[in-house]
C-alpha cells in the first residue's frame, strides 16, 4: 500500500512540474509584454538606474510599435546620453530568452526522468505483488 501512495505522490509532483514546464514554454511568447508592463510600473528613478546600468535608453523606444511615451523617453534619453543607442529590450532580450530556454530544458529533463521513475515504480509495485501472489500459490500447493 505504501508503494501505491509513493506512485501517486510522484504523479502529483510530475503534474505540477509539467504545468511549470508549460508555463515556461508558452511564457516565452509573452516575455516582452510582461517586461514592458514591469518597466512601466518602475519609477522614473529606477528606469534611469537600469538605463545607466545597461547603457540603454527606454524599454523599447526605437521600435516603431512602441508607445508614444516610450518613444519620447527614448528620444530624451538619447539627447542626454548619445552613446546609449540601443533600447533596454534590445540589450537584454537575447539573455532573457537564453535563460528561459535553459530553465525550460532543465525542467523538461527532470520531468522526463521522473516519468521514467514513475513507470519503474509502477513496474516494481506490480512485480512485488506478482511475487507475493506466486509465493502464496506455491505455498498453498
Amino acid at each position: 500500500m505504501a508503494l501505491v501512495s509513493i506512485a501517486f505522490f510522484c504523479f502529483g509532483i510530475i503534474l505540477a512540474q509539467t504545468v511549470g514546464l508549460t508555463v515556461c514554454a508558452i511564457g516565452e511568447t509573452y516575455t516582452e509584454e510582461f517586461l514592458s508592463d514591469f518597466w512601466d510600473s518602475l519609477s522614473t528613478e529606477d528606469q534611469k538606474s537600469v538605463e545607466d546600468q545597461y547603457n540603454c535608453c527606454s524599454f523599447n523606444g526605437n521600435n516603431p510599435n512602441a508607445t508614444i511615451a516610450d518613444q519620447e523617453a527614448y528620444s530624451e534619453c538619447l539627447e542626454e546620453n548619445p552613446t546609449y543607442v540601443e533600447s533596454c529590450w534590445d540589450k537584454v532580450h537575447g539573455q532573457v530568452f537564453k535563460n528561459l530556454r535553459s530553465v525550460t530544458i532543465a525542467v523538461a529533463i527532470v520531468v522526463v526522468s521522473q516519468i521514467i521513475f514513475l513507470f519503474m515504480t509502477t513496474a516494481l509495485i506490480n512485480g512485488i505483488n506478482m511475487a507475493t501472489v506466486n509465493r502464496r500459490m506455491s505455498n498453498a500447493r
